[in-house]
């Protein structure tokens, strides 16, 4: 299949290159300059900018593409109080504009020029635990959280994220559209998996500390073709969301143990059993539906 790759350039994109590339498809840049080198040469480029709607649409014209992987995002919010972006009138909004108004052009792009499947690197914030402007916990209704837990969240990133699975959804049920949102963990490839081991064993702090799940660039990449490969062979709902991350967390205690010291409250709320490191928010759906799992641990790191 031809597949546009936005934020090809990426640590994310780049690698899902590489591995549409392995799997026998046909990757297509799109990106705001050319690029060359490795496994970027030779392959098809179209210059454009997701914030730009005639690039987005101009990229995808003639029929040239099947699906689109969109993982071009601002990682964060660019708001935050105090921050530079909150002093800076022209970049506050990056946020917003990006993620919202850039997922809106590329699916306004796809639909204009008939690509039926299109997946999104979308974040596991769209649940609201990771940006707390409030201070206050992230409201646990049950464990393992999965993508039917009720959402909270506060801050621009998220509610970016969260607006982006709506937005997926709409078009999927007005147009007929085949659209996912990958709910991707801390992406760490090989290299930031070696800097964080030391950091991931120390003694836990609390348990919003090791909430958020992680996932390795290498199993979240080969997580958006998965998705791709399923959807285009009619074996998923025409949109769903998937937490994608490791089946590990980033704390250096089993987590039983942190539940049990931390937050003892959450035992009532334990709909099964999260033995060893078991993540708090759970992965299954993507697994039954695609048979994608999780290859990759810090662990073996740790004290490198």
């Amino acid at each position: 299949m031809r597949v546009l790759v936005t934020g090809s350039t990426g640590r994310l994109g780049g690698r899902i290159v590489g591995d549409l590339l392995a799997a026998g498809h046909e990757p297509v840049l799109f990106t705001r300059r050319p690029v060359s080198g490795g496994a970027f040469d030779g392959l098809r480029q179209e210059l454009g900018d997701v914030n730009d709607l005639r690039s987005c649409v101009e990229a995808m014209a003639g029929g040239r593409i099947d699906v689109v992987i969109h993982p071009a995002a601002v990682p964060g919010p660019t708001d935050s109080v105090g921050s530079d972006g909150w002093k800076d009138y022209d970049a506050c909004g990056e946020t917003m504009r990006t993620n919202v108004l850039g997922l809106y052009n590329m699916l306004q792009a796809a639909l204009r020029n008939d690509v039926g499947v299109f997946v999104q690197t979308g974040s596991n914030c769209a649940t609201g635990h990771g940006f707390r402007i409030s201070k206050a916990p992230f409201p646990i209704h049950y464990l393992p959280i999965d993508e039917s837990h009720p959402v909270d969240v506060e801050d621009s990133y998220s509610y970016s994220k969260y607006a982006g699975e709506i937005l997926l959804d709409s078009y999927s049920r007005s147009y007929g559209m085949r659209c996912y949102a990958v709910r991707s963990g801390w992406i760490l490839d090989e290299a930031a998996r070696r800097r964080q081991a030391g950091p991931f064993s120390q003694p836990v702090g609390s348990l919003q500390a090791v909430l958020n799940p992680w996932v390795s660039a290498e199993d979240c990449s080969l997580a958006h073709i998965r998705i791709l490969e399923a959807a285009s062979g009619g074996g998923l709902p025409p949109f769903a969301a998937y937490y994608c991350h490791a089946d590990d967390t980033t704390a250096s205690e089993p987590t039983m143990d942190v539940i049990r010291r931390f937050r003892p409250e959450l035992l009532a709320r334990l709909r099964c059993g999260l033995p060893g490191y078991a993540p708090f928010m759970s992965n299954q759906k993507l697994k039954d539906h695609t048979g994608w799992t999780h290859n990759h641990t810090w662990r073996g790191h740790a004290g490198a």
